[in-house]
């Protein structure tokens, strides 16, 4: 404690410019920015906010100082009313802890079913005496893109209007013939334009037609590493720049993620929590909320969450996190799941090996058509791959 106390006091701060006296002022508010250990004190500062919303018809979570806050009933006129109270109370706390929220930044969305017609409610909500108007279509929450219906066409659209430009900034430092090598520009695409294109391909689905639109593109990104005729087959471009194409990336991803969650402890990872009850885990621990009954349609929307040997029916894989459970079902062959191995878990030398196993025949799958992730070290030399795939002088 004194050490956290001395790392907040005793600071001082000087304004650095042209003919400044650089005079030192000692600062007794607020934490060091950039400091890795602001954000963890201030996430300790605000927990008190998350009692004060517990509730079984409401799911909050928070990243850092970005709030949210879900609520489930019957209609959406009740919903605001819900919403309104608990956000008031909410807000009390926070006063007290010397906390406020930004109106500017709060924004309002009505969930609906993805194939749900007609209008879109116009409910208000009402927060510290200004009416919070419904937002448009989406809204931006940690940089996804959420939609009232959740199709996720409109995220990824944006993440691919991003994918370009940044493409585009690439192109400028790998021009034929000097820059940057092609080792070096394959580098680029895979460390900044494909995380880009895929931001939380890890979690949702892409469609068809999506995988449709981003394909061309990352045939684009590859022809500019191998530097390739526009005619040249994209198979053979995908083999010379050893970089796989868009749809066996997400499908990896989603994959490797969901191991991550299934292994994780419950009560150190909210998404782990989220999973059914009955599901394989170390632990039995889930989040205390039945929000997902609000969410289960049969049977009057009210039948309670569990988990069988499959979960591949329809009233399993419903949300997103059911659909990762049941992908990393097949990755195991015991249960209860290995814990993830890690400096802060000690688990069984069956459980590591396990779990071990199970990531590495993940890599496996997706290496035997040669996608191994590695690339000739090439000159820089202005070479072009013709139709057959020669590389031609």
């Amino acid at each position: 404690m004194d050490w956290i106390s001395n790392f907040i006091h005793t600071r001082q701060i000087a304004l650095a410019y042209s003919g400044s006296p650089r005079t030192s002022n000692k600062v007794d508010r607020g934490i060091p920015q950039g400091s890795p250990l602001s954000p963890l004190l201030f996430v300790i500062y605000v927990r008190a906010l998350h009692p004060a919303i517990e509730h079984s018809d409401i799911f909050m979570s928070s990243y850092v100082d970005d709030f949210q806050i879900t609520v489930a009933s019957t209609s959406w006129y009740r919903n605001t009313k819900i919403r309104e109270e608990r956000i008031e109370r909410m807000n009390s706390t926070a006063v007290s802890l010397g906390l406020s929220f930004s109106i500017a930044k709060t924004e309002l969305m009505h969930w609906r079913k993805p194939k749900e017609k007609g209008e879109r409610s116009e409910c208000t909500v009402m927060f510290q005496s200004h009416v919070i108007e419904p937002a448009g279509k989406a809204v931006k929450w940690l940089g996804f893109w959420l939609t009232d219906n959740g199709e996720i066409s409109t995220h990824f659209g944006k993440r691919l209007a991003l994918a370009q430009a940044a493409f585009i900034r690439i192109q400028r430092l790998s021009m034929p013939g000097k820059g940057l090598n092609r080792y070096g520009a394959r580098r680029l695409a895979k460390g900044i334009i494909l995380p880009t294109l895929l931001y939380r391909a890890e979690i949702f689905d892409l469609t068809v037609t999506m995988i449709g639109k981003m394909q061309p593109f990352w045939s684009r990104v590859l022809r500019c590493i191998t530097n390739a005729f526009y005619a040249t087959n994209t198979t053979v471009v995908s083999a010379e720049a050893c970089l796989a194409p868009i749809k066996l990336y997400a499908k990896q991803a989603r994959e490797m993620t969901a191991v991550r969650i299934t292994t994780a402890v419950p009560k150190n990872n909210i998404a782990t929590a989220m999973l059914p009850g009955g599901y394989p885990l170390v632990e039995e621990y889930r989040y205390p909320t039945n929000r997902r009954q609000a969410f289960d349609n049969n049977k009057g929307g009210m039948r309670p969450k569990t988990w069988n040997s499959t979960a591949t029916t329809t009233a399993q894989v419903r949300l997103p996190i059911d659909k990762m459970g049941a992908m990393a079902a097949g990755n195991y062959t015991a249960r209860p799941f290995p814990m993830k191995p890690n400096r802060l878990s000690m688990v069984t030398e069956q459980a590591a090996k396990s779990w071990f196993e199970a990531k590495a025949g993940i890599r496996k799958r997706y290496r035997k058509n040669g996608w191994n992730g590695s690339i000739r070290h090439t000159t820089n030399t202005d070479h072009r791959l013709g139709n057959a795939g020669t590389v031609m002088g």
